[in-house]
């Protein structure tokens, strides 16, 4: 039986123009991750944010910034709520949404890794 770490395809999910669409930047190897750089925000205000990638290879550790994980549940794969990402527009479901609503900060950018 084949492990699939991606969510099945969304039933709902915004229309966003393709040219408006973030576009994620290929993991290269096994030891790399995506980092999101949530900025300051409260309340009702627009998630906004950048991802970086990082190297979690033992031999760049010393020179990964500090950043912080959040776990979260995907529940149903609609994405109907959005993040601007370098830009452009990334669709998320409600559960990163919230959790990552919950855990931005007022004053000050956050460097998560969202697993």
């Amino acid at each position: 039986m084949e492990n699939n770490p991606l969510p099945p395809p969304p039933k709902q999910s915004l229309h966003i123009p393709d040219d408006q669409r973030y576009l994620y930047k290929p993991i290269i190897g096994t030891k790399s991750v995506r980092f999101l750089i949530l900025q300051p925000g409260s309340g009702s205000d627009p998630l906004i944010g950048s991802l970086q990638l990082g190297s979690l290879d033992p031999d760049d550790l010393a020179q990964l910034p500090p950043y912080e994980a959040i776990s979260y549940v995907w529940g149903t794969s609609d994405r109907l709520f959005t993040l601007l990402c370098d830009g452009a527009v990334l669709p998320l479901t409600q559960s990163i949404r919230d959790a990552l609503a919950r855990v931005r900060l007022p004053d000050r950018a956050r460097r998560l890794w969202a697993d």
